[in-house]
């Protein structure tokens, strides 16, 4: 079974839902849970994505999670490369959620 955060759990940047939106986006791309799911939270979602729009929240984000990133995304490994491409696709998902 997997778990989902709390919306106000928070990032180590202090961004409430973030630990929520980056589980259910990981969970959706690997298929343990449905692509649907959670689609009652869109509104959250979106606030959430708005606020990570500024160019600040985006650096100070992609800062203080990288180390995160690192070690949880790559199962405790400090592969760069592929902790980056992890990044870059949530940027691309990110894009992809603003634009639709």
């Amino acid at each position: 079974m997997i778990t989902i955060a709390n919306t106000f759990d928070s990032s180590p940047a202090g961004i409430f839902h973030l630990e929520r939106f980056w589980g259910k986006v990981m969970a959706k791309k690997s298929g343990q849970i449905p692509q649907d799911s959670f689609t009652d939270k869109w509104i959250t979602d979106t606030a959430m994505l708005d606020h990570l729009d500024s160019a600040s929240n985006r650096y100070l984000l992609m800062s203080i999670e990288a180390a995160r990133l690192l070690m949880n995304l790559n199962n405790g490994s400090l592969n760069v490369t592929a902790a980056l491409y992890r990044l870059q696709t949530l940027t691309v998902f990110i894009n992809h959620c603003r634009a639709n």
